[in-house]
């Protein structure tokens, strides 16, 4: 057992579902070495305490990674991410959990015989608070998916804790601080970005993990925390910061383009519904970034016909 895989464990305030979730990762069948490094983000109930217990339990495997003071979701993964010794990368939550103790070895097998994809996923199970089944929440498919499948929108290539990838970091990892640069919660959708620049992921079909989909008044997932928020506001300043970075570390492709496009169009139509200083500097942040002027204009005729034909109305 040469070769090392880096399992990612972030937690905050999960005393209920932690231990499943460290013992759905110790109890995985493999081949090879993994380091579980557990990111608690200064949890204020019991979860440390149990991590602690589970760290003595397995020493050779569990490193608790300190934290003087609470990060945030995703500056915390990041953090963790920087500590990532392994080839590759897997991850979870505190209140998830993997559901088949050969998860992990399939993936790896996939990567080691599929040099092309940078990145394996898989279907997933969602549950409620009570552990009812949820169905047909996630927008997700199995098979290969491409940059261009995730700039459509279509669907995501994978939940969090599906993930298993490259371990690409290494000494550029400050280039990957766009991970919590970008927003302080939603940090699987920058990661899909990250990924899918690099090359093709691919969706087993297989459901492998459960995610708890709760919506918990005073909680701290981001399922309860986003009806708190303005995220209206937010998704627009998440995909501005998101292709400043692009175009920074890449360059712009033509769907690119269109989304500066949009996010014009979509800081207008808040400022209509907020009107104020929050939005005037919205629309001016989003304004001064979109450089092709031209494109913008074709874009807002565009989408003043698509408006005409949806309400019925001729089309000049």
């Amino acid at each position: 057992m040469d070769e090392l895989v880096s399992v990612v464990l972030v937690t905050y305030n999960h005393e209920s579902f932690i231990g499943r979730a460290m013992d759905s990762i110790v109890n995985q069948k493999h081949s090879f070495q993994i380091e579980l490094l557990i990111a608690d983000d200064c949890s204020t109930d019991k979860t440390g305490q149990i991590i602690k217990e589970y760290a003595a339990r397995y020493p050779d495997v569990i490193k608790i990674l300190k934290r003087e003071k609470n990060l945030g979701p995703t500056k915390n993964l990041f953090n963790a991410y920087q500590q990532c010794r392994g080839k590759y990368i897997a991850q979870l939550e505190g209140d998830d959990y993997w559901t088949d103790a050969e998860k992990l070895q399939k993936q790896y097998d996939f990567l080691e015989r599929n040099k092309e994809y940078v990145c394996v996923t898989h279907m997933h199970t969602d549950i409620d608070r009570d552990g009812k089944v949820i169905y047909g929440s996630w927008k997700g498919k199995a098979g290969k998916h491409t940059l261009k499948d995730f700039v459509q929108g279509d669907v995501m290539i994978g939940h969090f804790g599906t993930f298993f990838y490259r371990n690409f970091f290494g000494e550029n990892i400050e280039k990957y601080s766009i991970i919590y640069r970008a927003h302080d919660y939603m940090g699987d959708v920058t990661l899909s970005l990250i990924l899918l620049l690099q090359g093709f992921v691919y969706c087993m079909e297989e459901k492998m993990s459960v995610y708890r989909n709760m919506n918990i008044a005073g909680g701290t997932n981001w399922r309860s925390v986003n009806t708190q928020r303005d995220m209206d506001y937010e998704s627009i300043m998440y995909s501005l910061r998101l292709l400043q970075w692009v175009k920074q570390y890449y360059g712009l492709t033509e769907n690119g383009k269109k989304q500066m496009h949009k996010n014009v169009y979509l800081s207008l139509a808040y400022l209509k519904d907020h009107p104020g200083k929050k939005g005037i500097n919205l629309l001016k942040s989003v304004y001064l970034q979109d450089e092709e002027k031209w494109g913008m204009v074709k874009y807002f005729v565009y989408m003043r016909k698509q408006k005409r034909a949806a309400d019925g109305q001729k089309i000049k």
